[in-house]
């Protein structure tokens, strides 16, 4: 008879500015990026009518506070930008970043799992197929932030 063993718990690592910050892949993250993308479809709802520029950068910045707060755990919103300076532009790039990160992760799991269970190799156009739609399942809510003409940077973060 086999023995089951539960594995090491999963850290996803974050560097953001050279401090490292870590996070628990579990059932909770998950969540987290649903109520995340929830949050910001909300918001996308309740700006889609304003031309008040104010107004939807305070939007912008409050969902970005929540959906890093979430991430990486209450208070880290202003320890970043509380010594950097708010900007919803790159608070923004950052909730992107993390999100980035994530689906990253979950591919890496996904992949160890394969091997683990000695599933075939997928085609490299399949593989780019399953990536692409799980990346946008998490996160085209999030992406959608950038719909308010805040372009997306193209910040190194890897």
């Amino acid at each position: 008879m086999k023995q089951f063993k539960f594995g090491e718990k999963r850290l996803i690592k974050f560097d953001i500015e050279g401090k490292v910050y870590q996070r628990p892949y579990n059932e909770t993250l998950i969540r987290t990026i649903e109520e995340i993308e929830k949050n910001l479809n909300n918001a996308m709802k309740k700006i889609e009518d304003t031309t008040n520029f104010n107004e939807m950068f305070a939007e912008v910045e409050k969902e970005c506070k929540k959906g890093i707060d979430l991430i990486l755990g209450q208070g880290k919103f202003d320890e970043i930008f509380g010594v950097r300076g708010y900007d919803a532009m790159e608070e923004a790039d950052l909730l992107m970043y993390l999100i980035d990160e994530i689906n990253a992760f979950q591919s890496e799991i996904a992949e160890e799992r394969a091997k683990e269970n000695k599933v075939v190799e997928l085609s490299p156009e399949k593989k780019a197929q399953i990536e692409g739609a799980m990346k946008n399942a998490v996160s085209s809510e999030a992406g959608a932030i950038h719909e308010l003409g805040i372009p997306r940077r193209t910040a190194e973060y890897r």
